[in-house]
């Protein structure tokens, strides 16, 4: 690395790991199972481990298929459907904010009715918002496992962490996951030590606050702050 080079920040999904596909399959199949239809070599397909195992390359091919199928299947279930245009609204709207892919996933599933028990159950007024927990109890129950994140690890990135690292260079993670979720993900890839700073989502409206109040009492002295 260049002598100029102090300390280097990391995004984490989609640049030392590949959860995206994780994610839209646990939609997928949340999707499924509100339908009630369910096939087995369709979940198998969804649960594989060495499915996760994918090149960026792969992982391109992939949505590519997913967003632009070349052949239709002849008979599709009800709730295949769903599953397949629910794995299209995520991935064309990579980067969304969670509310945002939950919501139009509502909108466009025609789903609100087969939420309701889910409303009940969590306690939650908004549609989107029994979705969204629905998908996370299904990412962490089913697919987002120590075994199949380290799988969906990117080699190289992880190759210019540790050589960082060895280099001495301060590193840290900026995520627009929650903090929770980044360190779980940094302890499956084993790299979580390699991290000084891991900063999520829920941190950055304290960060700005300290920030301000760092600047604020260097620009008009304590008393102002």
């Amino acid at each position: 690395f260049p002598e100029w080079v102090e300390a280097i920040v990391f995004d984490l999904d989609g640049t030392l790991v590949e959860t995206e596909l994780l994610k839209a399959r646990s939609y997928a199949k949340v999707a499924q199972e509100l339908h009630e239809c369910v096939p087995e070599d369709r979940l198998r397909l969804l649960q594989s481990d060495s499915d996760c195992q994918k090149t960026i390359r792969d992982v391109q091919s992939e949505r590519e298929e997913i967003l632009h199928p070349i052949v239709a299947p002849a008979t599709i279930s009800e709730g295949q459907k769903c599953a397949d245009r629910a794995m299209k609204v995520f991935l064309t709207n990579l980067g969304a904010t969670s509310e945002y892919i939950a919501r139009k996933l509502v909108d466009e599933l025609e789903i609100e009715p087969l939420l309701r028990p889910a409303m009940e159950r969590f306690g939650e007024e908004e549609p989107w918002k029994a979705l969204y927990k629905l998908r996370k109890e299904m990412y962490y129950d089913t697919f987002a496992t120590e075994k199949n994140l380290y799988e969906s690890r990117y080699p190289e990135a992880l190759k210019i962490v540790e050589y960082a690292r060895q280099s001495g260079i301060p590193l840290a993670v900026a995520t627009s996951s929650s903090t929770g979720d980044a360190e779980r993900v940094l302890e499956a890839l084993r790299i979580r030590s390699d991290f000084k700073f891991v900063v999520g989502r829920d941190q950055v409206r304290r960060l700005i606050v300290q920030c301000f109040s760092i600047i604020g009492s260097q620009a008009c002295g304590p008393d102002v702050i």
